[in-house]
């Protein structure tokens, strides 16, 4: 049986390159990877009658808070 791309405590991103969650490293984190991840993910537990990611989610909220002179620094 497959392990689905989990080994110990590090998952395979679509990157292909290993993200090990007990003791992440900066190398192993790749933008396009979250990206991807978020964009597969519904928003309001799928519950809703279209699909809505949490990647779109997060990019209208952005967009409003740009309208709003605020900056994507805190």
């Amino acid at each position: 049986m497959a392990n689905f791309g989990c080994v110990g405590t590090t998952i395979r991103t679509r990157s292909g390159m290993y993200l090990d969650l007990v003791c992440p490293q900066p190398e192993q984190i790749v933008f396009s990877d979250i990206a991807c991840g978020l964009a597969r993910i519904c928003r309001f537990g799928g519950q809703i009658d279209e699909f809505y990611s949490v990647a779109e989610h997060s990019y209208w909220c952005s967009k409003q808070a740009l309208a709003y002179f605020h900056t994507v620094e805190c």
